[in-house]
């Protein structure tokens, strides 16, 4: 859940196509728990409900490029570098 919005990424795979969308919190909905993967020195992030992964769409650098669900591929697209904020 977002600090700010209170709103929670939902993977809204297949009814939203490939989408990650921002919807008010269920805690109902395993579609909105996401788990930390460990691939080698890098971390994937996995949706609970839809077994599938956060990718960025078509590996864009663009600041605004989508964010999307997608069956894992081990490709830097879908790698991210996790670190605590305090």
């Amino acid at each position: 859940m977002n600090a700010k919005s209170g709103l929670a990424l939902t993977d809204t795979h297949p009814a939203g196509s490939e989408a990650i969308t921002r919807t008010a919190v269920d805690a109902g909905n395993a579609r909105q728990v996401w788990s930390l993967v460990s691939s080698g020195d890098r971390t994937l992030i996995r949706n609970v409900g839809s077994g599938r992964f956060v990718t960025i769409a078509n590996g864009s650098p663009s600041n605004l490029a989508k964010v999307v669900s997608w069956p894992e591929l081990d490709t830097p697209d879908q790698f991210w570098t996790v670190s605590r904020v305090d």
